[in-house]
This record gives structure tokens, C-alpha cells and sequence, in this order.
């Protein structure tokens, strides 16, 4: 059991490597899991080695065709190699199989992405996240169809949502620099980058585009320093604090991040004073009275009068 919790602590740490070296040792005791198999195959998807992922993925369900677990990295892996058909495919045997699983759900909202149906895809992770509100694929990749729509603030709602029920998740942090970096807040986006950053230092891609984010604020010296370390072969020392950041370019795909923390909002101005009230009039005395001036006359005026009475 310890070396099934130093894996999987390994994946969530994004040490995709040790975790690979730590899934083979299990694979050896227990060739038939299908559990340790997508673990390896979710390890080699972390290290964007795609055609290795999508071979376990397939030997996975050619084993057991039933497995809907981690089906949605699946998808995302047909999704970045564009392979339209497979996704087609594999859409169908999740809806015959179950419907209403939140994978299914993420798999169809990823072959209506693929297809630039993107109102559909946010439908159907919209479905995924009545299924199951912690769904963080689901919150995610809706924030990416969001920012393919262009609603900034739809986009962000969805991958902060992500970032609560996973810190850990540097596609979020990722996504958030991105939708600021659109909005051209780019301290904002420098922010979210550097904690995807930190969370994938050694991730060039990360690098590039924190420093793309710092030469848009015309601060070259960081932006070549960045661009160094994204090039080094070595993985760079973790930051002080994470980020996340990239450049525009598809959805799926990550980098960048800020050092300082976003600015703090100036206060609003305060309201004027309104001028001093004078003495209320008459008229401003009877109207707030109970009873209106106008009736109380007239009531007056409709009162009978005593009869006179004559002597005799």
C-alpha cells in the first residue's frame, strides 16, 4: 500500500517520472490491473507523450471495454492529436454504456469542441457538473470553451471552480493567466502564470509564456531570462510561489506567470454631502400629518350642524 501511495502522491506532486518508475515496480506484482495501467498511461499524459498514453488507454479498454474511469484524459488526448473519428467512436461507447456518468458527459463536450460546436460542449459539461459538482475536468475544459467564446467572465467563474477543488491543477492557473492576458490585465496574468509555473518548472512552455506576458509590459531583462530557462535541459528551482501562464494559443495547450501579486482595487470616492434641509413649510407639515390637510376639511365642512332651537 505505501508504494501505491507514493505513486499516486508522485502524479498529484507532477513528478510524472518517478511515478512512472514507481507503477512499473507495482505492474510487475500486478500485470492485470487495469487500475496501475491508466495510472502509467494519466503519468505518460502529464509528460505529453501522447502516443504512448493513448496505447495504454486502448489496451485498457480492448481489456475492459466497460471502464469509463479517466475516460475524459482519453478524449483529451484524441482531442490534441485532432482525431476526429476516434473521438466519434469512442463518444458512442460511453452514451451506450452510461449516459449519465460525467465522463461520458466530458467525452461529448469534447468531440463538439473538436467539431467548433462550442455551445453544445459547455451544454454537455454543464450536464457533467449537475452529474457531479466536483468535476474538475468538467469545470476546466468548460472555462476553455468559455475562452473560445470569448466570455472573459464565464471563463474565469468556471476555472476558479476548478482551482477550489484542485489547487494542484496548473490547467486552471493556466487558464485564468490566459483570460486576463485577453483581457490585457497583465499583472493579473503574470500572477496566475507563475503559479502554473511553479507547479510544471520544468515545463518550457510555461516559460515562454511568462516571458511573452513580460515583454507585452516591456520588461525584456525578465522576458530573455525566461526564455533561457525554458530552453535549459535542467529542470529550474521551484518558484516562491506558484503560477501559471501562456501564450494565445489553443486551449489545451499551457504557459506563463506574474511575480507580483495583482493590485489592489482603488477605493471608491466618497458620496458628496447632501445640503443642510431648511425648515419644512406648511404644506410639507400637512402632508406628513396623518391625516391630509384637504380631508380634514372637508370632513370639517361635512359635519352636521346642530339645529337652532327658538323660543317659545
Amino acid at each position: 500500500m505505501v508504494h501505491f501511495f507514493r505513486a499516486h502522491a508522485c502524479i498529484e506532486a507532477q513528478q510524472n517520472s518517478e511515478a512512472i518508475a514507481l507503477y512499473d515496480e507495482l505492474l510487475a506484482h500486478f500485470p492485470s490491473s487495469s487500475y496501475v495501467q491508466c495510472q502509467l498511461a494519466v503519468a505518460r499524459y502529464n509528460l505529453r507523450e501522447f502516443d504512448e498514453a493513448q496505447a495504454g488507454f486502448e489496451s485498457i479498454l480492448r481489456r475492459d471495454p466497460f471502464r469509463l474511469d479517466q475516460v475524459d484524459t482519453y478524449s483529451n488526448i484524441l482531442y490534441v492529436k485532432e482525431s476526429k473519428r476516434a473521438l466519434s467512436s469512442l463518444a458512442h461507447s460511453c452514451v451506450s454504456i452510461d449516459k449519465y456518468r460525467p465522463e461520458a458527459c466530458c467525452v461529448i463536450g469534447n468531440y463538439y469542441s473538436l467539431k467548433a460546436e462550442h455551445e453544445k460542449a459547455v451544454l454537455y459539461f454543464r450536464r457533467a457538473l449537475k452529474l457531479n459538482r466536483h468535476c474538475l475536468s468538467a469545470w476546466t475544459l468548460m472555462g476553455h470553451e468559455y475562452v473560445e467564446l470569448k466570455n472573459t467572465a464565464a471563463a474565469v467563474h468556471a476555472y476558479r471552480h476548478a482551482v477550489d477543488i484542485n489547487p494542484k491543477d496548473y490547467r486552471a492557473w493556466y487558464g485564468l493567466g490566459q483570460t486576463y492576458e485577453i483581457l490585457t490585465m497583465y499583472f493579473y496574468a503574470l500572477f496566475y502564470y507563475r503559479k502554473a509555473t511553479a507547479l510544471r518548472p520544468y515545463d518550457a512552455r510555461m516559460w515562454c509564456a511568462m516571458a511573452g506576458c513580460y515583454k507585452l509590459l516591456n520588461r525584456k531583462a525578465d522576458a530573455i531570462k525566461c526564455y533561457q530557462v525554458g530552453r535549459s535541459p535542467l529542470p529550474p528551482p521551484c518558484l516562491p510561489t506558484p503560477t501559471f501562464g501562456g501564450l494565445l494559443q489553443p486551449s489545451r495547450t499551457f504557459l506563463r506567470a506574474p511575480l507580483r501579486p495583482p493590485p489592489r482595487p482603488q477605493p471608491l470616492p466618497r458620496p458628496l454631502p447632501s445640503p443642510p434641509l431648511s425648515a419644512p413649510s406648511r404644506t410639507t407639515i400637512a402632508r406628513a400629518s396623518h391625516t391630509p390637510s384637504w380631508r380634514a376639511s372637508s370632513a370639517r365642512r361635512a359635519t352636521p350642524r346642530r339645529p337652532r332651537t327658538t323660543s317659545g
